[in-house]
Formats: structure tokens, C-alpha cells, sequence
């Protein structure tokens, strides 16, 4: 409600998917700020990557019923997580940080992923692909074919690697299937749907991640990795419209469709994209 929150504590519940509680967290930093005593809750497969990004908030595993510990009486004040931009994100001033990144990925896992990435490759970029979302209400819409892809994926001065969770091996296999020169590295050793913190690592591993909007494109943007976040032409409030940038994480770059349902132009943006970021090298630096 506004009150000074200096010595108090405050419980800073979630509510969302894994996207939006990723995508919440980035007002996490401002509150610690206040001198507060944080308790929040979150996905169980959050946990890793909560407490090694904010080791002076409890954080606890969401369920039903909750953790005693979130139901202590003495807590002074609660909020659910996405209500925290009323008071933290009120302008665009708000939402400019010092750092790239709010979250962090295991050093020793990103090395060793990226050590067995670059062995694959050889000196080619490392990029990871996702194409589509389990949105309930609008993953059909955010989704694309992996048939559209097949002209990035044509490409052989980049690698590409799999990021899309779920059981896909047998969808990657049947589309490259009689095309010889296609190739998508699956990672049997990284389960993205259900060890996120492995997740995390794959992606920074990595020196650019393309995808539709999913969970995918919250995570490499939250660790601050270059992301291209391919949008349909009515997006989610978070993306605004028109513009090529967002607010919510500075190294994500956002292609839009240009009419409903279309996304040929989208991928032929990208595209283009690449041709550039090969030839001024970007990806490599």
C-alpha cells in the first residue's frame, strides 16, 4: 500500500507460469533495496536459480498447501510478485538497470555445456531454437511450425541446437528427415522442462537464442543472453507494439508478424538478421 518497508518483512507471493515468475523477479533486486525481509515462493524447479540470484530473500517451493513458513502471522505485509511493478515500475525510467542479467546460471555446468557445444561446432556460432509455447489459452497462436524454420536452419555457418522442452526427438527427426543439409542438435543429457537449472546453463552456454515467446526467450533474457523473440501480431501487454526492444530484458531483440497468422516475413527478418551478425562477427564477441 505504499508504507515504508525499512526493517519490515514482506511475503512476495507468485502466481504465473515459470515466464511471468522469471519475468517478476527483475523487481526482486529493487525491493531488497528497501532494507525488507523477503519471503516468496516459486516454481520447485525455480529453486536452484532463485537462491543462488537473491541469497537474502527465504525462498520457498510454491505447492498447495503452502510452506508454514509463508503463513507465519508475524509477516508484516504480502503482495502477489506481479504487483510489485505498481510500486517498483511505475515509468520507463524505472526499468533500467545496471546489469545485463538478474539471474545466473551454474558456472561449472555452463562451462562444461559450452566446452562439448564448441567441440560439436567446431568454430561455427552456437544458436539455440524454440517454436512454440504450452499456452493454454494462446501457445497455438504463439506457436510456429518447425517447417518454417527450415531455411534458417538451412544455414551451415551456424550450429544449432535444440532448446524446445518437452518430448520433441521424434517431431526434430521427421522434419529433417531426407534433408541432409538440416541438423539440429538434441542434448539427451538436458531435460528443459523439468531441470531448469541445467536449462539455464544450455543457454548461457550459447551465443544466441532464437524462439517464440515461451519461457524460453524469459530465461535467456533474465541471464542476460542475446535473444531474438519472435512475436505474433497481437503479443502479450509485457511486449507493447511496435517496438523492437523491451523494456523487461535488455538483450532481447523482438521480430513481430506483420498480419495476423503470417510469420514468412518474420523468419525472413531473422534471416537477414543472421547475415549481419555473421558478417560483423557480433555473435563471436
Amino acid at each position: 500500500d505504499g508504507s515504508d518497508l525499512n526493517g519490515k518483512s514482506i511475503l512476495v507471493w507468485t502466481e504465473q507460469g515459470v515466464g511471468d515468475q522469471i519475468m517478476f523477479a527483475s523487481m526482486l533486486d529493487d525491493l531488497l533495496q528497501m532494507e525488507t525481509n523477503i519471503i516468496t515462493d516459486c516454481d520447485i524447479r525455480l529453486i536452484p536459480l532463485f537462491k543462488r540470484a537473491f541469497p537474502k530473500i527465504q525462498i520457498f517451493p510454491r505447492d498447495n498447501p503452502p510452506a508454514q513458513q509463508l503463513l507465519d502471522t508475524n509477516i508484516d505485509y504480502q503482495i502477489p510478485i506481479g504487483s510489485l511493478g505498481r510500486w517498483l515500475r511505475p515509468n520507463q525510467n524505472d526499468f533500467k538497470r545496471k546489469n545485463q542479467s538478474y539471474l545466473q546460471a551454474c558456472p561449472e555446468k555452463t562451462s562444461k555445456l559450452k566446452t562439448k557445444y564448441k567441440k560439436l561446432a567446431g568454430n561455427k556460432p552456437l544458436i539455440g531454437i524454440s517454436w512454440k509455447s504450452r499456452n493454454q489459452n494462446f501457445g497455438e497462436a504463439k506457436s510456429t511450425s518447425l517447417k518454417l524454420w527450415t531455411s534458417i536452419l538451412s544455414r551451415q555457418d551456424y550450429f544449432f541446437i535444440n532448446l524446445q522442452y518437452g518430448n520433441v526427438k521424434h517431431e526434430v527427426e521427421e522434419h529433417i528427415s531426407n534433408k541432409n543439409d538440416i541438423s539440429i542438435y538434441l542434448d539427451n543429457d538436458i531435460d528443459s522442462l523439468e531441470n531448469l537449472d541445467d536449462f539455464a546453463a544450455q543457454i548461457a552456454a550459447l551465443d544466441l537464442v532464437i524462439s517464440t515467446s515461451n519461457a524460453t526467450v524469459h530465461m535467456a533474457g533474465a541471464l542476460g543472453k542475446k535473444v531474438w523473440n519472435l512475436l505474433r501480431y497481437m503479443p502479450s501487454w509485457r511486449w507493447m507494439l511496435n517496438k523492437r526492444d523491451t523494456l523487461w530484458y535488455p538483450s532481447m531483440k523482438l521480430f513481430r508478424q506483420n498480419r495476423i497468422g503470417n510469420w514468412l516475413s518474420t523468419f525472413a527478418e531473422v534471416e537477414l538478421a543472421l547475415d549481419q551478425h555473421l558478417n560483423d562477427d557480433s555473435l563471436n564477441n
